[in-house]
C-alpha cells in the first residue's frame, strides 16, 4: 500500500510540473471566447484621446464611469453582432464581466451586450 501511495504522490507532481511549463509557454491570446463574449484588458485610468479637430488631451479614469478596454479576443457571435474584433477599443463598464488575472495582469471575460460602444481609432 505504502508504495502505491508514493507512486500516485510522484505522478501527481509530475503532472502539476507539466501543467505548469505548458502555462508559463502560454499567453492570454490562447484565451478563446466563446459565443457573445469578448475577452478584454482594462486600460489604464489616464489615456489620451484624440477629438474631431485633432487635439489631444489627457482624460483620468473615474471607477464609477464607464472605462476603456482593449479587445484582445472576440467570440463568434460578439464578432458578426457586434462588429468586434481584436485590436479593437471598446466601452464598458466599469466592473462587468468576469475578471481575470493572469501572470499578475487584469483582464475582463464580457459579455458582448455589455459593450456600450467603440472608439473609432481610423484617423
Amino acid at each position: 500500500m505504502a508504495e502505491a501511495t508514493v507512486v500516485d504522490v510522484g505522478l501527481k507532481e509530475h503532472i502539476q510540473a507539466a501543467i505548469k511549463i505548458i502555462l508559463d509557454e502560454m499567453d492570454i491570446s490562447s484565451v478563446q471566447p466563446l459565443g457573445d463574449r469578448v475577452l478584454v484588458k482594462p486600460m489604464e485610468k489616464e489615456f489620451v484621446q484624440k477629438t474631431a479637430s485633432g487635439r489631444l488631451f489627457v482624460v483620468e479614469g473615474d471607477d464609477k464611469r464607464a472605462r476603456m478596454h482593449l479587445v484582445l479576443g472576440v467570440g463568434k457571435v460578439a464578432a458578426e453582432d457586434h462588429d468586434l474584433k481584436v485590436g479593437d477599443i471598446v466601452v464598458a463598464g466599469r466592473y462587468v464581466g468576469h475578471p481575470i488575472e493572469w501572470r499578475r495582469e487584469n483582464y475582463r471575460l464580457i459579455a458582448g451586450q455589455d459593450i456600450l460602444g467603440t472608439l473609432n481609432t481610423d484617423d
